[in-house]
Order: C-alpha cells, then sequence, then structure tokens
C-alpha cells in the first residue's frame, strides 16, 4: 500500500477475516494486551527495523527481539498476503485449494466459463 495513511484503516478490517490459525492466535494474543495492531506492526515491526535512527529501534539480533519478531511474522505474513491478493490481485498460497483448481486443471477446456464458475463455488 503505497499510501501510509491507508494501512492502519485497511489493516484493522483485515484482521476481521484473517484464515491462518497462527495469524489469528498472534492477533488475538495482543488484542487481550489491549494492542492498537495497525499501530503497533507499524512503530514495533516495519518502521523500527527499516529506521534503524529512531527511538522505537528493534535490533534482530538481540533475542527478546527476534523472538517478538517470530512470532509476529505469521500475522505480518498473512496481512501481507491479503493485501497482495486484494489489491494486486495475486492469488493467495490458499487459493489453490479454496478455488478448486487442482480439481479443475484437467478439465478447463471441456467446460464454459459459467460452469468453471459454478464448479468453482461448488455449485
Amino acid at each position: 500500500m503505497p499510501v501510509g495513511r491507508e494501512r492502519g484503516p485497511w489493516i484493522q478490517q483485515a484482521l476481521s477475516v484473517l484464515t491462518d490459525g497462527d495469524s489469528i492466535a498472534r492477533r488475538d494474543e495482543l488484542q487481550a494486551l489491549g494492542t492498537d495492531i495497525s499501530e503497533y506492526l507499524a512503530t514495533q515491526g516495519r518502521h523500527a527495523i527499516a529506521h534503524a535512527e529512531r527511538d522505537d529501534i528493534v535490533d534482530p539480533d538481540d533475542p527478546d527481539d527476534r523472538q517478538r519478531i517470530h512470532m509476529d511474522k505469521p500475522l505480518m505474513r498473512h496481512l501481507a498476503e491479503l493485501a497482495m491478493e486484494e489489491r494486486l490481485g495475486v492469488p493467495a498460497r490458499w487459493a489453490y485449494e479454496r478455488e478448486h483448481l487442482y480439481e479443475l486443471e484437467g478439465f478447463r477446456a471441456l467446460f464454459d466459463q459459467e460452469q468453471l464458475d459454478g464448479l468453482t463455488r461448488g455449485g
């Protein structure tokens, strides 16, 4: 997301549609602590690592910071996948199963698009 002001609100809405178990668990942990997750990911994640001159520096070589980064990674990865799917049209890694691509691949030539769409939806 090129416009930084869009990230926070987008993350807040995306938190309600997470499907990855590890991401959901980390979201729930952070919410139980009363953490504003979009602010947390910006200040303790991306900015703290990328902009080492700031006060809120995170050192990936420090064991405590390294552990926290490791715990945050599934949530950050899943949010990135959701953003790429939504904003760029890049299918998420789970789309293969969700859209039954593994079942349809050999039969695409036999069906028109409407029939394929129905099969993808499970109809």
